[in-house]
């Protein structure tokens, strides 16, 4: 049987950013091979590239990254799309671009893994945007 996810691992990811999440990052990391490629200008910041991804829910990744019981923030800048904020009790999170595609009733998925670091600055951009509180608990709160 698996201990608990409170086990030393660390983020690996492809090597730039060790130690920069911990194992739930690491799961989603290897759970897609292939997939994750950096968003530039961005450090600790990937994107999931293709079409299978689009269309994959974001409790999907939850899923893959072992986290249990997952709090998904629903969060919106007022003229953007719904972003889905997940935070990883390890370090590190995933947040989700729900974007509409013009004219058509899909709806597109941009999923991003974030290392620590990479998802903090991003959630204090989203806090100084007055989109989101971050609290030092659960580092997200909605307005």
């Amino acid at each position: 049987a698996m201990c608990s996810n409170r086990s030393r691992a660390e983020f690996v990811g492809d090597g730039k950013y060790n130690g920069d999440g911990g194992a739930e990052l690491e799961a989603l990391w290897r759970g897609f091979p292939g997939v994750w490629k950096e968003i530039r200008g961005c450090p600790g910041r990937f994107t999931a590239r293709g079409r299978k991804m689009r269309g994959t829910e974001v409790h999907s990744l939850v899923e893959v990254s072992g986290m249990k019981e997952a709090k998904v923030w629903r969060v919106q800048k007022s003229g953007k799309d719904p972003m889905d904020v997940v935070v990883f009790r390890t370090g590190g999170g995933i947040i989700t671009y729900r974007k509409k595609v013009q004219d058509k009733a899909e709806l597109v998925l941009v999923h991003t893994l974030n290392t620590e670091s990479g998802l903090l600055r991003k959630l204090l951009d989203l806090q100084r945007e007055n989109v989101i509180m971050v609290n030092s608990r659960t580092r997200v709160a909605s307005k």
